[in-house]
């Protein structure tokens, strides 16, 4: 098992949420900012991704585990340039 586990808290909707991020790719990063930082590997990860890309337009993919279908979990980041929205994919003209 991972030594970290890492997630998200956040509002949408009204509401607060709190899904934990199950993406092999953080899991990765955390594993080389180790290997570069030491000590400071943690830091760095909540500089990364709890400053830095939430700034860059972040978006959850997300998903569900099978023996708890109802249960939304984060098994993707992914940034992008441009705000999604209806006109991007040629959609509401």
């Amino acid at each position: 098992p991972p030594e970290y586990a890492f997630g998200y808290k956040f509002s949408s909707g009204g509401h607060s949420h709190e899904f934990m991020t199950h993406d092999w790719e953080v899991q990765a990063a955390y594993t080389a900012y180790v290997k570069k930082y030491g000590a400071g590997a943690l830091d760095e990860m909540k500089a990364m991704y709890g400053q830095k890309m939430p700034s860059q337009n972040l978006h959850f993919v997300l998903g569900t585990i099978k023996n708890k279908p109802r249960r939304f979990i984060i098994i993707g980041l992914l940034r992008s340039r441009w705000r999604l929205n209806a006109r991007n994919f040629g959609w509401g003209r």
